[in-house]
């Protein structure tokens, strides 16, 4: 009688149902380990960039750098306008590489790019020199209201209709709790989510400052966030089913949603704020915009001035 060799179709056919059982079971598992490494490195990033702004402050009586100007700077024999963005100002203090280095998060490398953006604001046709420092890839969006518009500078005039001193670090009473750098977009105006992104506000109302941001939960469902102290962490966020694009016309999918204490509320309103009316009422900060302050009712968020 002649012994059997190799397999039948039904052992075969149950050996690969274990093996799709076992991928299905461990590739979820693979991506959240891949995505918590990406997290880690991200949250060092934005650590590494507020410790720059912090080194900043001691260089600059305790000033924090402005959002962007208008400027100039020498490309061969020629001098071409550009625009000194919070970029080019942190810098010196981190000694990043430009693209893909301290400004990029991990899991979003190219989520904005500042040279393309400014470069017919500064009537500057070479997105590589519209960017005084030539950034152009980066990942993280500053609070605009600790790093504002600044006041117009004489003969050069602002990128923003606005106009307000830089921020002191003497002017906050919960530095630790307030943001700095956070994983985030510039927006663009319009979208679907309400209230709906604006762009180059020109008042102080909350809270839009100088431009709308919109928070982004990349790393399993978490924000990265550095803080005017120094420190950073993770915050979680909550999804919602709404879109916009971000001032390179990029797709945000969704608007993500800060629900803890303090940014969830404005000093001297009682209420908490709406991060999404649609397509259900969803409290919460889309921005973790404002400087943290307190009132009667605890500790809240308010405009820069």
């Amino acid at each position: 009688m002649m012994r059997r060799s190799g397999f039948t179709l039904i052992e075969l056919l149950v050996v690969i149902a274990i093996i799709a059982i076992l991928a299905a079971i461990l590739f979820p598992v693979f991506a959240q380990a891949r995505e918590k490494a990406r997290q880690t490195e991200c949250l060092s990033n934005v650590k590494q960039l507020v410790l720059g702004v912090y080194q900043y402050i001691q260089d600059y009586d305790e000033v924090f750098p402005m959002l962007a100007y208008r400027s100039t700077r020498s490309v061969g024999n020629t001098t071409v306008n550009c625009a000194f963005t919070f970029l080019s100002a942190v810098d010196p203090y981190i000694k990043d590489k430009k693209d893909k280095g301290l400004f990029s998060c991990p899991s979003r490398r190219d989520a904005m790019d500042m040279g393309d953006f400014v470069r017919p604001l500064v009537s500057n046709n070479d997105p590589n020199t519209a960017e005084c420092g030539q950034f152009r890839s980066f990942s993280y969006a500053p609070n605009t209201s600790v790093i504002v518009a600044g006041p117009t500078p004489t003969g050069s005039g602002q990128l923003v209709a606005r106009s307000e001193s830089p921020i002191k670090m003497a002017e906050m009473q919960f530095a630790a709790e307030t943001t700095v750098f956070m994983d985030g977009h510039f927006m663009q105006a319009g979208g679907t989510c309400s209230p709906a992104y604006t762009l180059f506000t020109a008042s102080n109302a909350a809270p839009t400052g100088v431009f709308s941001v919109a928070i982004e939960g990349r790393h399993n469902e978490t924000v990265s966030v550095g803080y005017a102290d120094g420190h950073a962490k993770s915050l979680k966020a909550k999804s919602v089913s709404c879109t916009g694009t971000n001032i390179n016309t990029k797709a945000v999918p969704s608007r993500w949603c800060i629900q803890q204490a303090p940014y969830n509320r404005f000093c001297g309103q009682q209420a908490q704020r709406v991060c999404s009316s649609t397509p259900t009422a969803t409290p919460g900060s889309p921005d973790l915009w404002g400087i943290v302050d307190e009132d009667q009712l605890g500790k809240c968020v308010r405009s820069s001035r």
